[in-house]
């Protein structure tokens, strides 16, 4: 009886084993077939070796072989669950198009159960590798002109087999379209112009200027003004292959009426000379000439050309400096010059510079003493500025300029008081009349030096006992821009930082009272200096 329970029990743990095995299969019976990324493969004539990923519930155990022009290693696996990339290889198709479908097989083989087989195919597809013409999106050329030269813009071309950076382009001009009929890589027809298709533009274009063109005797010849003329651009590819563009036309500017301007037709310097610079605009170019000639400096005159005496032009207006000397003038007599300028289309066009030197000045009264206005100033909190001048003598001094300063700044400063007064440099202010403004207690002494090199100067004492309401009278900084220069007037001492509008900081420095001048390149900057700041932008 235990030998027949026994088997009984063998029986059913072995029909339950199948039953699991049965339904197991059931659940995957169709979910081994193989999936690909990409879904198909599409390869350029070139060829070369691409990447796919195969994916699969079931066991590998064949794949179709490929064609010669495909290389590709049979996936092999005994995982239930396969995924992975594998690497097909191809190569050159000089032909037409061509595909292959590779058949991928797979079965579930479970213990004691049934076994089952499935198909999947791939398509893979190569392009065509036949000579055909480069391809352009858009043939239509983009011209202008002057009077003497054409500027042709077009649109990058595409092969199929030859790389974008190896087309090569030409541009043809005619003054006749029928000359342009032909233009085979072998055509004697000439090309104006080459350019290789290795640097375009951020759209995608091409840009040239050309000055010749082809005549009936496929002559290359001048552009001549006023006149009508055919452009085409061809397009060839490494296999001589050739695509035209639309041919368009373009006239060339008809001669503008030439035209010599001056900036300044009057000036007048000081006996001390110097150097000075205008402006001329032309549309054709322009030639100088001085008279008398005599005043020239090679011929022992007085008058030299610093810069450019004469310069060409296309007929477009453009501004170009004229720059000269002058030598200081020991006479006491002024001295004058003429220069011409004249169009170099048309000598005939002209304009005219004077320009007058002074003679030297008669010898000067130098300054015998200063009287201030104000020898001594005692400060108590009634005031925060008052006003000092000093009186020149003689009446009749030649140079009365006077240069006030303050020995100690951080109690009291000198300003400009009236148009007669300005700054000169930091904490340095020149004129016969200046203000003194208070910023805390303490002793200064405020000096007029005349500038005339006589050594003659005056001085008040200030004594500051206390400030108006007890606090120090600050001046707030000043930053500005000025003729393309940054500006910075301070009170005192400060730290100077200079930001792009990024935050990067451009430049730092310290910077000590008064007018601090700094030259910036172009552009847009954040400036802080002390406890102020400005945004700026220098022209």
């Amino acid at each position: 009886m235990k030998t027949k329970f026994r088997i009984s029990i063998l029986l059913i743990t072995l029909l339950g084993l199948m039953s699991a095995t049965s339904d197991s299969w059931a659940q995957k019976s169709h979910a081994h077939e193989v999936t690909f990324t990409p879904e198909k493969l599409i390869v350029p004539a070139e060829g070369g070796t691409f990447k796919i990923q195969m994916k699969a519930l079931g066991y590998f155990w064949d794949c179709s072989a490929p064609p010669s022009w495909v290389t590709y290693l049979e996936p092999r696996s005994n995982d239930k669950d396969y995924l992975g990339e594998h690497d097909i290889t191809f190569m050159p198709n000089i032909g037409p198009t061509r595909s292959h479908t590779l058949y991928f097989k797979t079965e579930y083989a479970y213990a004691g159960g049934p076994g089952d087989v499935d198909t999947s195919k791939y398509v893979i597809t190569q392009l065509s590798g036949e000579f055909v013409a480069p391809t352009v999106a858009n043939k239509a050329l983009t011209l202008s002109a002057t009077e003497d030269a054409i500027t042709v813009t077009w649109h990058a071309a595409k092969d199929n087999k030859t790389h974008a950076n190896d087309l090569t382009y030409r541009v043809y001009v005619a003054d006749k379209p029928s000359l342009l009929t032909d233009l085979s890589f072998d055509s004697d027809l000439p090309a104006a112009h080459d350019q290789n298709g290795s640097n375009p533009s951020q759209a995608g274009t091409f840009t040239t200027t050309i000055e010749k063109y082809t005549d009936g005797q496929q002559l290359i010849e001048t552009l001549e003004p006023g006149t009508t003329y055919y452009v085409i651009v061809a397009v060839y590819d490494e296999d001589e292959n050739v695509t035209e563009y639309t041919m368009g036309q373009v006239k060339t500017a008809t001669p503008a009426t030439p035209f010599v301007k001056l900036s300044e037709q009057e000036i007048v310097m000081d006996a001390s000379g110097g150097k000075h610079t205008l402006t001329v605009t032309s549309n054709y170019g322009w030639n100088s000439d001085v008279s008398p000639n005599g005043a020239l400096k090679r011929n022992g005159g007085w008058f030299t050309n610093t810069g450019m005496s004469a310069i060409g032009g296309n007929g477009i207006a453009s501004d170009d400096d004229y720059s000269f000397a002058v030598d200081p003038n020991t006479s006491s007599d002024d001295r004058k010059l003429t220069v011409t300028l004249s169009s170099t289309r048309d000598p005939s066009i002209t304009t005219t510079l004077t320009i007058t030197q002074k003679g030297t000045k008669p010898t000067e009264v130098m300054v015998s003493s200063l009287l201030m206005n104000l020898p001594r100033v005692t400060v108590n909190g009634d005031r925060s500025r008052f006003n000092l001048n000093a009186t020149v003598y003689p009446a009749d001094a030649t140079d009365k300029r006077l240069q006030w300063s303050s020995s100690d700044e951080s109690v009291a400063t000198v300003h400009a008081s009236s148009a007669s007064a300005s700054r000169l440099k930091s904490g340095v202010t020149i004129g016969t009349a200046v203000e003194v403004r208070i910023h805390k207690k303490g002793k200064a002494v405020i000096t007029a030096q005349a500038m005339d090199g006589s050594g003659k100067s005056a001085s008040c004492e200030v004594d500051v006992l206390s400030t108006v309401s007890n606090a120090t009278v600050a001046t707030p900084a000043r930053i500005y821009a000025a003729n393309g220069t940054l500006r910075i007037s301070l009170p005192a001492a400060s730290r100077v930082e200079i930001y792009t509008l990024l935050g990067q900081c451009f430049h730092s420095f310290t910077a000590p009272a008064g007018e601090t001048t700094l030259t910036l390149p172009a552009g847009l900057y954040i400036v802080r200096a002390g406890e102020s700041v400005q945004k700026i932008s220098i022209n």
